[in-house]
C-alpha cells in the first residue's frame, strides 16, 4: 500500500510531467503561430488590412501614413503597369527554390536598388519604396524571401537564412554587372537580414551603402517582447520551450539572430531609421543597433510613426533623409553611365 509520501510524489511527478508537456505544446504553438508559412494559427492571424481612411479622424497620424500609403501604392501599380522586368530563380544553399524580379532602369546605369521585404509582408508590396529611386534612374532588384511569395520554404527563418540568401542575390547582380553600385534597402526583418549580411566577410564592396528601417536586434529580444506584448507570457519557460520546438522542428535557434555582432563588423555604411511609436520592434532596438555599429552611421527616429510607417508618415522627410545620406556614398550617376 502506497504511503502518503509516495503518493504526494507521484501527484507532483505527474503535475510536472504535464506542465512540461503544456510548455511545449505552447511552444509548438508559438513556432506554428510566428515562423510556420501556413497553418490555422499563421493564417488566421497574420491578416494585414490597411485602414478604411473614411473612419479615421483627418489630420491624425493614422489618417497621413494612410493616405500616404495608398498614393504609394497608386503610384506603384501605375509604374507596375508599364515597367519592363525579369524574373530571377536562384537555389538556396539549403536547395529551396527561391525567385527575385529585376526592373531595370529606362537609362543604362550602373546604379541598383535591391530592396528587402518584412516579415509575413507580400513580397510585391516592398516597391512602394523603389518609385522614389525609379525617378531617379535606379535599377530595381527585389527578393521574395523563402516562405514568402513564390519562394518555397515551409518556415521563415526570422533573417538568419534570409542573409545568406541576400548575399547569394547580391553575387548574382555583381556578376551579372561587375560595375554595379548597390544601395540596400529593407523594412523590418529585411533591415535586419540586411544588416546581418553586411557584417559577413567578403562582404561585396559593391554595396556603398545600406538603409536599415525599424530592424530587430535580435530575434530572441523580438519574440520575448512580442511574447510579453501579444499573450502575456514570460520568456521563461515558454520561450526556451518554443526555440528547442523551433531548433528541431525547423533548424532555426533564436539565439543565431542577434544581429548585434555583424553590424559589429560592417563597414557598410548604414542609416538606420525607426517609428518613435512602433510597438511591434521596439524603438529602443535601433539605439542598440546604432550604438553597436562600427560603420559610418546616421539615425532618423520618425515622430509619430509604428512599425514601417516612417516612409509614409512625412514622404518627403523620409526621401530627404535617405537619398541625403546615399549621395554621400554613391558613385555619381555621370560616371556610372554605361558607355555604349
Amino acid at each position: 500500500m502506497a504511503t502518503p509520501l509516495r503518493i504526494i510524489i507521484i501527484i507532483m511527478l505527474i503535475l510536472i510531467f504535464l506542465f512540461i508537456v503544456a510548455v511545449f505544446v505552447v511552444g509548438q504553438l508559438l513556432v506554428s503561430f510566428s515562423l510556420k508559412r501556413h497553418g490555422y494559427l499563421a493564417d488566421r492571424f497574420w491578416q494585414f488590412e490597411s485602414d478604411d481612411i473614411n473612419t479615421l479622424e483627418k489630420g491624425s497620424p493614422r489618417y497621413i501614413i494612410e493616405t500616404n500609403y495608398q498614393e504609394a501604392m497608386e503610384q506603384r501599380n501605375e509604374w507596375l503597369e508599364t515597367a519592363p522586368s525579369e524574373a530571377l530563380y536562384m537555389t538556396s544553399r539549403d536547395g529551396l527554390k527561391l525567385v527575385g524580379h529585376i526592373f531595370p532602369a529606362k537609362e543604362p546605369t550602373h546604379n541598383w536598388l535591391v530592396l528587402v521585404h518584412g516579415f509575413r509582408d507580400i513580397p510585391v508590396n516592398i516597391l512602394n519604396y523603389a518609385t522614389e529611386y525609379v525617378k531617379r534612374g535606379y535599377n530595381i532588384f527585389y527578393m521574395e524571401h523563402r516562405a514568402h511569395g513564390d519562394s518555397e520554404g515551409r518556415y521563415i527563418g526570422m533573417a538568419y537564412p534570409e542573409h545568406y540568401d541576400l548575399l547569394d542575390w547580391l553575387d548574382i547582380i555583381c556578376k551579372r554587372d561587375p560595375e554595379a553600385s548597390i544601395v540596400l534597402h529593407g523594412h523590418s526583418m529585411g533591415a535586419s537580414t540586411i544588416m546581418m549580411a553586411c557584417g559577413e566577410t567578403g562582404f561585396p564592396s559593391n554595396v556603398v551603402c545600406a538603409i536599415a528601417d525599424c530592424g530587430f536586434s535580435s530575434v530572441k529580444d523580438e519574440f520575448k517582447f512580442n511574447l510579453k506584448r501579444m499573450f502575456h507570457l514570460p520568456a521563461f519557460p515558454f520561450l526556451y520551450a518554443a526555440n528547442l520546438v523551433s531548433i528541431i522542428e525547423t533548424g532555426l535557434n533564436f539565439n543565431d539572430g542577434d544581429v548585434i555582432p555583424y553590424i559589429k563588423k560592417s563597414h557598410t555604411p548604414t542609416l538606420f531609421i525607426h517609428g518613435d511609436s512602433d510597438v511591434f520592434v521596439p524603438t529602443d532596438m535601433v539605439y542598440k543597433l546604432y550604438d553597436a555599429a562600427s560603420c559610418e552611421k546616421q539615425l532618423y527616429v520618425s515622430i509619430g510613426a509604428a512599425h514601417v510607417d516612417s516612409r509614409y508618415i512625412d514622404p518627403e522627410l523620409y526621401y530627404s533623409k535617405v537619398f541625403d545620406f546615399i549621395d554621400k556614398y554613391r558613385i555619381p550617376s555621370h560616371l556610372s553611365q554605361i558607355q555604349e
